[in-house]
């Protein structure tokens, strides 16, 4: 049995955000010309919004609250006015969505 630690998964959702941001405002030498960059690119924004969106007491709380908000959010729809390919964007957030509830759908309590 694994204890839910809040204030573990708050500090790891803000670093994964913190982390996401400055790899995303850090300068590149013509990146929108590179597909690869605009990748990686795409992904920070999505890393970052996840880690931002559920760095929150009310999702943290409980492992059900946090499984919960993740069901919720693989009904939104992500957008950023910063990514380079909107169609892509919403794929790399609903893979990542998936990728946290299953890690945290199966992790004990």
């Amino acid at each position: 049995m694994i204890n839910w630690d809040s204030k573990a998964l708050r500090e790891r959702f803000l670093s994964l955000a913190i982390e996401a941001e400055q790899y995303a405002q850090a300068p590149r030498t013509d990146a929108s010309k590179n597909e690869s960059y605009r990748r990686v690119h795409d992904e920070t924004l999505v890393v970052s919004y996840i880690g931002r969106h559920l760095n929150n007491e009310i999702f943290l709380g409980s492992k059900q609250a946090l499984v919960h908000e993740l069901k919720n959010m693989l009904a939104m729809e992500f957008r950023s006015p910063r990514a380079f390919d909107h169609e892509k964007l919403q794929s790399m957030f609903l893979a990542e969505v998936r990728r946290l509830l299953k890690e945290f759908d199966l992790r004990g309590t």
